[in-house]
């Protein structure tokens, strides 16, 4: 990983920005330094620079065989959403239809938090909903669609390969502290944590970890549902009123 999360300076630091804030690894006399640890912002593990003072510089985990971070497993990461719990059907039924109500206020928010979005995607994500029963299961609530559907795909760069080749590839996940639904509103360890991990974009396949350049934490706000939605793409529009016209109240029209 090439930048490390400093929670003290809440940002992001390559090694070479952490070396000039907190020091070398050691002194002149080879006596260790005194420097602050970061953190996985994913599993919590502790992090150390690798070839620190060289260009290849970067940060790795400190090894541990008890937490192998998910990070390093697309597989894992995708699907690391918090366990289903048993379903209440008739909640299920009010969250399906307050989603509609203010779906374009939901894809607005997972737009702001990842450029990278398809329409297509997010309809998808809708249709699983709906397969999986989703609505119902304890723990969801309106407020926590953005990112669940963000934590359940990838998105990787818009455009053709060339255009492809100068952007980043980006994943999402929940922090290590919510391993089923009902976490999202029960965790007792301080409040859950959503994170978004930037990569190089591959020249073909899917990104590796050596190839993750930061990972940036994300408040899982809820209050985005009060808020108006962005103006919404007529394409956007259309895409969800052809895939859930009697939700959204599309007239059909006969030939």
């Amino acid at each position: 990983m090439l930048e490390a999360w400093d929670n003290r300076r809440q940002k992001n630091l390559p090694v070479e920005a952490y070396v000039a804030t907190y020091g070398p690894k050691s002194d002149s006399r080879y006596r260790p330094g005194f420097r602050p640890k970061l953190r996985c912002l994913i599993c919590s593990g502790t992090l150390h620079t690798f070839h620190e003072g060289t260009p290849a510089a970067r940060w790795v985990h400190d090894p541990n065989p008890a937490r192998k971070c998910p990070a390093k497993s697309p597989s894992r990461i995708l699907q690391g959403l918090p366990s289903p719990v048993a379903p209440n059907l008739d909640g299920g039924t009010v969250l399906r239809t307050a989603f509609f109500r203010n779906w374009g206020r939901h894809w607005s928010r997972a737009r702001r938090l990842c450029q990278n979005a398809k329409i297509e995607s997010f309809v998808a994500f809708v249709a699983e909903a709906d397969a999986t029963g989703m609505w119902g299961r304890v723990g969801v609530r309106e407020g926590f669609i953005p990112y669940l559907f963000l934590a359940s795909r990838d998105f990787p760069p818009l455009g053709c390969r060339v255009m492809r080749s100068a952007q980043a590839w980006q994943r999402f996940a929940f922090d290590w502290r919510i391993q089923s639904l009902a976490d999202l509103d029960s965790c007792n360890d301080g409040a859950p944590q959503f994170v978004r991990m930037t990569f190089r974009a591959p020249v073909r396949g899917e990104p590796k970890f050596d190839g993750l350049v930061r990972q940036e934490p994300i408040a899982l706000n809820t209050t985005y549902v009060f808020l108006p939605a962005l103006d919404l793409a007529e394409s956007d529009v259309m895409a969800m009123e052809e895939a859930f016209p009697r939700e959204l109240g599309v007239a059909c029209v006969m030939a």
